[in-house]
This record gives structure tokens, C-alpha cells and sequence, in this order.
């Protein structure tokens, strides 16, 4: 959260019987905490805090400084006011990993214009790919990766960087969704496979973000792929792999030695990535969420043994800006769960089969829902799982994308054939696209499309959502 820091003097003349009292105002929609500080009898600073969220562009929003008679300012005196607007160029952070952030919750603050989202450009890899990742849309590049190797296009030109490929031979499904911190890019990259022991020569690989160089490695252990994104929160990394996913890594410094390595029961669900907070680290599994320490691993608390028998999923825990943790049990239908952030008991369980990533914002989650050989987008609310709206797949889809991306206005999702922009107050679609894979948002509003043809050329799609 920007802090911005503004100085002025106030003079006051004549003789004054009454209390003389500072006072402030302004609008606590746009800041979390201003404070008003004497630096001599006729000298104040004030610090204003903004909160975070803003939709992005020119912001402005007055403090107003007042001296009055008393603590509510009731009686201001005459003349004894002053406002500062305070300005700022908003941009939003960068999409840096699974779903953008740390809490995963595929959120963007931004209100788009779906008769201004326009085609920027297509590239298609020069190689076969048995899989691919999302991109990852950081400071005008954006990164790839397939299941050979790693790319960076120009997100205004859609031109190749550079492209790595790691040394063979690559396991199976040997390299594994990218994260982006401070210039490097990470990788998971697998080389051999698994020793009885589940030991396979695997790496978290950091590369040069401008030159595709690699800068370390450290490893980790796995069955194998596919593989999601690490974690990164304040410098820090944290990992989940091991067999079946039973294993919750930190490193730091970043991709060297883990500082700590936790084993949780297995609940197969190995390709996930942990949430990260700055007290706890949440791993999900097949059965639901185990909270760790963030600073020494320690379990802290988990949803219990598992009802009846299932496996687990490719879906990664979200963190709502409520505090709650939304997860899958796998054992129970791919029920969605609501749970506590703090003990992880759980507030709610949702239908039978809904199973993709969720996104969240506002106190609303979305997610598909499967019934009766059709998907359908749910809009739940947060406080008790009930249902607000659904949006059923038009005729002629059979399947969807993993993930979303929820803005202020409008939710886009993909199936296999197209990508949809669903008004969130019509409920309606207000744009579509015959082109569909796995979406991600830049922070310069360029919305990517990978496309998701198994075993093909992949090829990546930009459309700028201003035009």
C-alpha cells in the first residue's frame, strides 16, 4: 500500500479562549489510516495510507485538514481549513504465478470494456508440446512454459526473447508451471525419474528473465509431473510436491537448500501450489488443506481424516480476502470446501463435482458446476455456499479450462473452443472469442489465451482490453 506524506504549516492569530484541535477528513473508501503529526506549534505533516484494490489509471482523493474548537470539529474555526489532493498513477501488480498472487484468487481489479478488447497478437511454438502452462505477464514479457522448453515473448510485439530448453532427457511431464521474482523466472524441472525412494533428479531452476540464463536450482522431490508453479511470498519460496503431494518445501534464500522440508500424509494431489500468507503456509490434498507455519513447517492444523474413498485433483487452494480457505475434498464427490483460515475446520461443503480452480472477489466465488453431462459457472456466496446466479455453457460445449479470471465487472472463462466475458450484473455474455486455453491478465491489461490442444503446437493468443 502506497504511503504518501504531505507537510504544511498552520498559523493561528488572535487571542483564542477556546480549544484549539487538529482535525482531519477524508474518505476511508480509498485510505486505510491518515495521521496527523505536530512537528513545531505551527508545522504539521500528515501520512496517508491508501488501500489496496484500486482499479487502475489516475487516482485522486482529498485530505482535508481543519482546526476546530473541538475533538469532533463541530465549531471548525473560520478559515482554518486546507485540502490536499492526493494523486497517483495506480498500475496493477503483475501476474507472477498460479492465478497472479500468493492467495491464488485469480482477482483483477480493473473494469473492462468488452466492445474494446481487441486482437493484439498470435504466436505459435516452433515445437510439438505433449503440455503447456500458463503465461506469466510480467514488466512487458511473458513467459511459457511446454513440456521441452521455456520462452519469453514481447508482450507488445508477441516476438521471441529467448527460448531455453533444459538439458535431456526431460522425465515425463518434466517441466512445470513459471513463477516470476526480482528478475528470475522458476521452473520445476524434472530430469530422471523417481528411485524407489521417489527421489528423482527434480529442481526448482531460476533463469534470467532477460536472458533466459540459468542463475540456481534446488531440489525437490516427486513421483513426477505435471508439475504447478512454486510460491513466492516476500522473497520467499515454498513448494508442494513429494510423493503423491505429501511434502510442503521453503527455501531462502530463493531455489537453494530448503530451510525446511514438512511430510504430510499422502492425498494425491501433486500438482497444486501451496497459498502463502505472512503466517501460514496452506497445502491442499486430495482430502483438504493443512496449515503450516510459515516459519518452521509446524503443523499447525488440518481437515481431518477423509470420508469414503476418491483421489485428489489438480486444483490449488485460494485464500478469500475474508481470510477463508476454499479447497476440495476428493474423498467426498470433489465437494467444495469453505474452511476456517485459522483451524481449518470447515464452514461449509458445496455440491458433488465442482472441481475446477476457483476464483473470488467481493465475497462471491465462482466456479463450474457438473451436472447431467453439462457445466454450468456458479456464482456462490461466500458466507454460506448458497447459490447467486449460474451461467450455463452455450450449446456445443462439452468441457472447460481450469482457471478463470474475475474482474470488476465481468468473469472470463474458457472452454477448449472459445473464451467468454460474463457480465456480473446481466449474468449474460458480452464478448466471445473462438480461441480457448488457459487465461491470464498483464498488469498492461493484455489478456492471454493459451490454447489447449493436447500434443500439438501450442499457440499463445494477446488481446489488449483497451483496444
Amino acid at each position: 500500500m502506497p504511503v504518501s506524506t504531505i507537510g504544511f504549516n498552520a498559523t493561528i492569530t488572535g487571542v483564542i479562549s477556546a480549544p484549539v484541535v487538529p482535525s482531519l477528513v477524508y474518505d476511508t473508501r480509498h485510505y486505510t489510516s491518515v495521521t496527523l503529526t505536530p512537528n513545531s506549534t505551527t508545522s504539521y505533516s500528515i501520512s496517508a495510507t491508501t488501500r489496496d484494490g484500486f482499479p487502475g489509471g489516475q487516482f485522486g482523493s482529498p485530505i482535508t485538514f481543519r482546526v476546530c474548537q473541538d475533538a469532533a470539529c463541530n465549531t471548525p474555526y473560520a478559515g482554518a481549513s486546507a485540502a490536499h489532493r492526493v494523486s497517483a498513477n495506480v498500475t496493477f501488480r503483475p501476474w507472477t504465478t498460479l492465478q497472479r498472487n500468493a492467495s491464488h484468487t485469480g482477482a483483477v481489479n480493473v473494469s473492462v470494456d468488452p466492445s474494446k478488447i481487441a486482437k493484439a497478437w498470435e504466436w505459435t511454438t516452433p515445437d510439438f508440446s505433449f503440455f503447456f502452462n500458463y503465461v506469466i505477464p510480467v514488466n512487458g514479457s511473458a513467459y511459457l512454459s511446454t513440456s521441452a522448453k521455456i520462452y519469453s515473448l514481447s508482450e507488445a510485439t508477441g516476438l521471441q526473447n529467448w527460448a531455453h530448453t533444459p538439458p535431456s532427457p526431460l522425465y515425463a511431464n518434466g517441466l512445470g508451471g513459471l513463477t516470476y521474482d526480482n528478475g528470475t523466472v522458476y521452473a520445476p524441472v524434472m530430469y530422471s525419474p523417481p528411485t524407489s525412494v521417489f527421489t528423482g533428479e527434480a529442481y526448482l531452476r531460476g533463469f534470467d528473465a532477460v536472458t533466459g540464463a540459468p542463475t540456481s536450482a534446488a531440489q525437490f522431490h516427486s513421483q513426477g509431473g505435471p508439475f504447478s508453479s512454486p510460491t513466492v511470498y516476500d522473497g520467499i519460496m515454498f513448494y508442494s510436491e513429494g510423493y503423491f503431494g505429501n511434502q510442503v518445501y521453503r527455501y531462502e534464500p530463493m531455489a537453494t537448500t530448503w530451510t525446511w522440508r514438512k511430510d504430510i500424509a499422502s492425498g494425491r494431489n501433486p500438482d497444486q501450489s501451496p497459498v502463502v500468507t505472512d503466517k501460514y503456509v496452506y497445502h491442499a490434498t486430495g482430502a483438504g488443506v493443512s496449515i503450516l507455519n510459515k516459519s518452521d513447517g509446524s503443523l499447525v492444523a488440518d481437515t481431518g481424516p477423509p470420508v469414503g474413498s476418491g483421489g485428489g485433483g489438480n486444483t490449488s487452494p485460494v485464500l478469500t480476502q475474508s481470510g477463508h480457505v476454499i479447497a476440495f475434498d476428493g474423498f467426498d464427490g470433489f465437494r467444495m470446501l469453505l474452511l476456517d483460515g485459522e483451524n481449518a475446520s470447515v464452514i461449509w461443503r458445496g455440491d458433488i463435482q465442482q472441481g475446477a480452480q476457483p476464483v473470488v472477489a467481493r465475497g462471491v466465488i465462482y466456479n463450474w458446476f457438473y451436472s447431467a453431462g453439462r457445466y454450468s459457472l456458479r456464482a456462490m456466496n461466500e458466507a454460506n455456499g448458497a447459490v447467486l446466479w449460474s451461467w450455463p455453457q452455450p450449446a456445443g460445449e462439452t468441457d472447460v479450462q481450469n482457471n478463470m479470471i474475475i474482474c470488476d465487472n465481468v468473469i472470463f472463462v474458457s472452454t477448449p473452443k472459445n473464451t467468454y466475458a460474463i457480465d456480473l450484473a446481466t449474468h449474460q455474455t458480452v464478448w466471445t472469442v473462438a480461441t480457448g486455453g488457459k487465461l491470464s491478465l498483464s498488469s498492461n491489461l493484455v489478456l492471454y489465451v493459451v490454447q489447449s490442444d493436447f500434443g500439438a503446437q501450442t499457440k499463445v493468443t494477446a488481446y489488449k482490453l483497451e483496444g
